[in-house]
């Protein structure tokens, strides 16, 4: 937990001051600033020597769009991806190619015969769905109990267990980018901090009836004992 904290609060903080250098540059050319984003993402990850789902979603966005550096994204979901108001970079990337997919892309008439394009695009969306699988299995080993996400965002539990069923079939496709399921994971997940004490406070709230128990438990004996006393010194007297 302590890790997806240290990096959530390291990145949010930086990239907000970073936010306008990626939009700002139009003297450069046609610049990539979903690109310029994730790398920048890239160099704070490193620099807190983090792992996990995050570091293996944005390694494999930029391993992908760096194939063709011109593949651009449009601008307003570009402008979400890097404010990073919601998620980091990465993970908004994630999200929109699982509820948008090749909506997100800026595809002029010349760019659907770019094969390269195309091949960059498809394999995006490919492996999008196993990157938000292990980022939910992430995010659920985070929390104070085992079934706290999915308890909260129940959506999170259909989900697994649908993909788990028809990953294989590619006619389920309709399913696994389904965009209220979707959205409903990522609505659920937003304020992923409240999220963290709700779910320790329910945590807190399981063990209060058992700690209950136990005390009352612990002066039932108390009282047999005393009983006992009370006995012997009667019989002890006699």
């Amino acid at each position: 937990m302590q890790i997806f904290i240290t990096l959530f609060l390291f990145i949010s903080t930086s990239f907000l001051a970073t936010t306008n250098m990626a939009f700002g540059d139009e003297g450069e050319g046609r610049v990539n600033p979903v690109i310029r984003c994730l790398a920048k993402e890239e160099q704070m990850i490193h620099s807190q020597k983090l792992l996990g789902p995050v570091y293996q979603i944005n390694a494999e966005l930029l391993n992908e769009l760096l194939v063709d550096e011109e593949l651009m994204i449009k601008r307003k979901y570009a402008a979400s991806i890097c404010s990073f108001k919601e998620f980091s970079p990465s993970v908004q990337v994630l999200r929109y190619l699982m509820s948008e997919g090749r909506g997100i892309f800026d595809i002029g008439a010349n760019d659907v015969r770019d094969g390269r394009k195309e091949s960059v695009i498809a394999n995006l969306i490919d492996i999008a769905p196993q990157l938000l699988i292990s980022y939910l299995m992430w995010l659920q080993g985070t929390m104070p109990t085992t079934s706290c996400l999915e308890k909260n965002v129940p959506e999170i539990a259909r989900y697994v267990k649908l993909y788990r069923y028809y990953q294989d079939e590619d006619s389920a496709d309709s399913l696994i980018f389904n965009k209220q399921s979707i959205y409903n994971i990522f609505n659920g997940l937003k304020n992923f901090d409240k999220l963290m004490k709700i779910c320790q406070q329910q945590k807190e709230n399981a063990l209060r009836p058992k700690n209950k128990m136990n005390k009352a438990t612990k002066e039932v004996k108390g009282d047999v004992r005393d009983m006992r006393d009370v006995v012997r010194d009667e019989k002890s007297g006699g």
